[in-house]
């Protein structure tokens, strides 16, 4: 309770709770308390909006000095014009009748949360956070970085919670010169004790000698947080975590994410180096090459630049240790006593730290400076897994930057074709990877690469033609919203030929027909109500683009449009027979070209739930539908035979021919997965989950065996399957997985 009560002293909490104003101000409720002070909801009546206000510890009356360093630090902070900085929209401070001042800093009230709340929704979770996505978030915040660096400015509490989320995907970076105001204020009394928070402050802020790595250094530590899911210095009281930063090497990161990018590694490790001039001195650079590492297994990492190499953001603020005492600085600084390792308000308990430890002196701790952590350099990468057996996959391929989406096989069972979310086209040698599967570092796994350019998440449709000469991509470029491109190649992926689709903005399901015509799926939104849309199917002469037919199909429920296609093309040779999605129900039809091209329905086919995904066997005889309601998390795979679907009339639901349950789907929260994607060969059947899983089931006689599925491994993989595909020989099966890496697994079966 003593403790809590000289907080609350050394915050001002006590003198500010007592007050309905801070200048024109009215105090509306607090939002949080801090060392650095507390914030409070506040109304600001002239401009009648809310703000959130900032009440720092308070001072006598008489200490000129502080306010006057309090105005000088608040005007630079408002000085900072960035889009990823939160503004300071006014600062003041207000006369309480204790004889004490309380200063008062006024910012945009952001409801969104911070950081740290997103970190914690994922240790909640216990899974580690999506990484890349995490570093696109930080990438902002290493923008607002580098900007105040460049201006000789150094934050000095760079931490999650001091980074606020405004709609969720926009950072802001919070508490400019609040660490330094304290910073200087604790200097002049206790000599060189630093501000900041334990668990994310560099070594030499201890010492307080903050330089713009320390704030870098901060950052490697979020982003060392966000991929191992712990943090690198952890002890069980501040002071020891201080230690530990100044004493002990960071474990490496693949110790704990075996998935990891070496690459990755070597660079985070950099960002945590003790020597601040041996960390990277630009934060944006620092950030750019970990997600490349993530994104592009052929990167080559570049040297980062140090402060060494920029000599221009070497600087020593003002309020540091002045060249009279550097040499005695430098003595010290190898030297480690526990009242050099305290701090003042640095963290949300660094008050009741110093308030309760005392001054008492401990005995000399000295030491070498620790050498910095060598890594083995990386000569190779191999596409095998990490783990062999049964049901283990034989390769895992890497490559894309985002979700794979579409995966296509080559009639000779040798090689796959995938396309992801990335818009990159990549084409992997699938059987000379299993002969070879190492690569030189830096070489990547895939033979070619198309790359498109991306829009949004529209997924990227390949299809092959029937002779196998050509291969047809939808969805290559929007152009204008009013138009969609689609770029016919050869076999060997050259010789593009790209062509616009006017009035299509955007396909959803792509096919070759077996009469050589190109067929996409389109859907125009209702616009009075967006939640149902006309289909309409595009025939395309791939020869003479310009012969271009648009079908109205139907109108139809618009839920279920991030399957992995609505569109197929009956496998069967010569057949001009498709499947289109619908909602609930399958449409089978014929695209009859002539001078009146148009669209024939043959066959309905409906489902008791919502349509999750089908696929053709490939003998063009069977169809499967894969349906489910994701609140009762009940599922089920059904079998339609084609002679069924065409023995009954148009205006009656065809019968299921055969049907099975399938496992439930673990979600996260209160509610359950989903299954994702489905493919069939002669023989088997496979379906991916959002949560990880691949089950096969056998296809015996034209039914679906009811014994209970094979559960493939994955590598340690846990992530949603997004495609799946087998080979046309039935041997090979390959998935596309929403992980980190956009992972590509491969099974022999």
């Amino acid at each position: 309770m003593k403790q809590e009560q000289q907080l609350s002293q050394q915050t001002g909490s006590a003198s500010a709770s007592s007050l309905d104003m801070l200048g024109r101000y009215r105090i509306l409720c607090r939002l949080g308390r801090g060392g650095m002070g507390d914030v409070w909801l506040c109304e600001d009546p002239r401009l009648h909006r809310q703000v959130a206000i900032k009440t720092l510890p308070t001072h006598n009356q008489g200490d000129q000095e502080f306010v006057k360093h309090f105005e000088r630090e608040a005007e630079a902070a408002a000085s900072l014009s960035h889009p990823h900085i939160l503004s300071v929209h006014d600062y003041g401070k207000q006369a309480l009748p204790d004889g004490t001042v309380v200063t008062y800093i006024v910012m945009p009230y952001i409801h969104g949360g911070t950081f740290a709340d997103r970190i914690a929704y994922y240790e909640q979770k216990q899974s580690l956070p999506p990484l890349l996505e995490m570093l696109s978030l930080l990438e902002q915040g290493a923008q607002a970085i580098d900007y105040i660096h460049k201006r000789h400015l150094i934050h000095r509490d760079i931490k999650p919670a001091n980074m606020l989320l405004r709609d969720g995907n926009w950072l802001l970076l919070a508490d400019f010169g609040i660490a330094r105001i304290l910073d200087n204020t604790d200097q002049q009394a206790q000599g060189s004790v630093a501000v900041g928070t334990p668990e994310y402050m560099a070594p030499e802020q201890a010492f307080g000698q903050a330089t713009i790595t320390s704030d870098n250094y901060s950052l490697a530590i979020i982003i060392y947080q966000l991929s191992t899911g712990r943090l690198p210095f952890q002890g069980e009281t501040a002071i020891a975590t201080m230690m530990q930063h100044q004493l002990q090497p960071p474990a490496p990161p693949r110790q704990f994410n075996p998935a990891l990018p070496p690459a990755f590694e070597r660079i985070l490790l950099q960002g945590l180096e003790k020597g601040p001039k041996l960390r990277p001195a630009l934060a944006v650079d620092f950030v750019a090459q970990l997600k490349q590492t993530l994104t592009d297994v052929a990167f080559q990492p570049t040297v980062l630049s140090t402060i060494r190499d920029l000599p221009a953001l070497d600087f020593r603020e003002s309020n540091t240790v002045t060249a009279a005492n550097q040499e005695d600085e430098q003595r010290r600084r190898q030297r480690l006593t526990r009242r050099n390792l305290l701090w003042g308000l640095g963290g949300t308990v660094a008050a009741a730290v110093v308030a309760g430890a005392g001054l008492d002196i401990w005995e000399y701790v000295t030491h070498l400076p620790p050498a910095p952590l060598k890594l083995s350099p990386i000569k190779s990468i191999s596409a095998l897994p990490d783990q062999s057996g049964t049901d283990q996959p034989v390769l895992v391929l890497t490559g894309h930057n985002q979700a794979v989406h579409s995966l296509l096989w080559s009639h000779d069972n040798h090689s796959l074709l995938s396309g992801g979310l990335d818009a990159m086209t990549l084409w992997w040698d699938i059987a000379g990877l299993q002969q070879h599967p190492t690569r030189p570092y830096g070489q990547p796994f895939y033979s070619k690469q198309l790359v498109g350019k991306q829009f949004g998440l529209s997924p990227l449709y390949p299809t092959m033609s029937p002779d196998e000469r050509q291969i047809a991509i939808f969805n290559t470029a929007i152009i204008q919203n009013k138009s969609t491109q689609i770029t016919t190649y050869g076999a060997d992926l050259r010789g593009p030929r790209p062509f616009e689709v006017p009035q299509a903005q955007n396909f959803f399901g792509a096919a070759w027909l077996r009469s050589n015509y190109l067929t996409g799926l389109s859907i125009e939104v209702d616009q009075k109500n967006r939640n149902n849309g006309s289909y309409k199917l595009y025939v395309i002469d791939p020869v003479q683009p310009q012969q271009q037919w648009k079908l109205a199909l139907e109108n139809g429920n618009l839920f279920q449009l991030n399957v992995p296609n609505l569109l197929l093309a009956d496998p069967t040779k010569g057949s001009s027979l498709l499947a289109v999605q619908f909602g609930k129900q399958i449409v089978l039809g014929q695209v009859m070209v002539s001078e009146q091209t148009q669209w024939q329905a043959s066959a309905h086919i409906s489902v008791p739930m919502n349509m999750q995904c089908m696929a053709w066997t490939p003998d063009g005889q069977n169809i499967l539908a894969l349906y489910g309601d994701s609140n009762t998390n009940k599922w089920s795979l059904g079998l339609i035979s084609r002679q069924n679907a065409f023995s009954s009339s148009l205006q009656k639901t065809v019968p299921l021919s055969s049907e099975i349950n399938l496992p439930t789907v673990p979600g996260g929260n209160a509610s359950s997965g989903t299954y994702n994607c489905l493919a069939s060969s002669s023989q088997m059947v496979a379906a991916g989950t959002s949560a990880g899983d691949i089950y096969i089931w056998k296809l015996t006689g034209g039914s679906l065996s009811a014994a209970a599925p094979l559960k493939l491994k994955t590598s340690g993989i846990q992530a949603s399957v997004q495609q799946l595909a087998w080979s046309p020989d039935g041997k090979w099966l390959a998935a596309g997985f929403n992980d980190q890496l956009s992972s590509i697994l491969i099974w022999k079966l």
